[in-house]
């Protein structure tokens, strides 16, 4: 194997080792948005890479919107997290329960004491 081949090699595994969460669509934050139930919702910005508290990691997105939710206009600031099996999600950890809405729809998980 001569350094040429080596050297493809090791880029390709870094590439794959390291590959960032793909970028959060506005189609779909408006989609987990409305799961949240929020109304009439109107993203306006997505900051990749950083969650509310601004901390940084490629896992987080804040979405930042307009929306109506109990007939009342709003303003939006919700973390999305990525996982690779469930991609771009929201997840609500309760004292009993979690809740977790994706752009497919609405979970919840109740602890195996409540159920």
């Amino acid at each position: 194997m001569n350094i040429r081949t080596l050297l493809i090699a090791a880029a390709l595994f870094v590439t794959t080792a390291f590959a960032q969460p793909p970028d959060l669509e506005r189609l779909d934050a408006k989609r987990i948005l409305e799961h949240m139930e929020w109304k009439e919702v109107n993203v306006l910005a997505i900051r990749q890479g950083v969650n509310s508290k601004g901390e940084v990691a490629p896992i987080y997105a804040t979405v930042v919107g307009l929306a109506t939710r109990d007939t009342r206009h709003q303003q939006v600031c919700q973390t999305f997290i990525f996982d690779k099996e469930l991609g771009w999600h929201h997840l609500e950890v309760l004292e009993k329960s979690a809740r977790l809405w994706t752009k497919e729809g609405y979970k919840e998980t109740k602890f195996w004491g409540t159920w």
